[in-house]
């Protein structure tokens, strides 16, 4: 098999269709498409949550949120990586690695200090990932559901 090109380009609205498989297959669910495309339009339109697409061979394969905040028990600012997946077809080929090096140089020239993650807790080969990019876990995330009757805690 030869060498992928792996590229890394901003989102468009033209991404709508692969997020938004992408993300319901990461979580198992099928989002109301509607109210779906309206969060994705207005997370494209927010300056402190880029987004990012990878293409491999030039097709959309993998895609990123990042969220860029400046909390005051920091120094500077902070970026968390909120929704990281890459299409089944394409794992292990060095494409979530790809994302992952390049939103790190985003957020590195953006001033920020760190790069976290929250992932769920049976995402085990995730954290795997994650680690073999250089986090570690330092923190507990906590999680308490506001909707009665729709889910427990930790399901989002």
């Amino acid at each position: 098999m030869s060498e992928s090109t792996l590229a890394v380009r901003r989102a468009a609205r033209s991404d709508e269709d692969l997020v938004y498989r992408l993300l319901c297959d990461m979580e198992s669910a099928a989002f109301k498409r509607e109210a779906f495309s309206q969060r994705f339009s207005a997370l494209l339109a927010d300056g402190h949550r880029p987004c990012y697409i990878v293409e491999v061979d030039g097709v959309a394969a993998g895609y990123l949120s990042l969220r860029i905040e400046c909390p005051l028990h920091h120094e500077r600012p902070v970026a968390e990586i909120v929704e990281l997946v890459v299409a089944p077809e394409v794992r292990n080929r060095g494409v979530g690695s790809a994302l992952f090096a390049h939103v790190c140089q985003c957020a590195r020239q953006s001033g920020c200090e760190l790069i976290e993650v929250h992932s769920k807790l049976a995402r085990v080969a995730a954290h795997r990932f994650y680690e073999r990019m250089g986090m570690v876990k330092t923190h507990v995330h906590l999680t308490k559901s506001l909707l009665a009757g729709e889910g427990q805690a930790g399901e989002s």
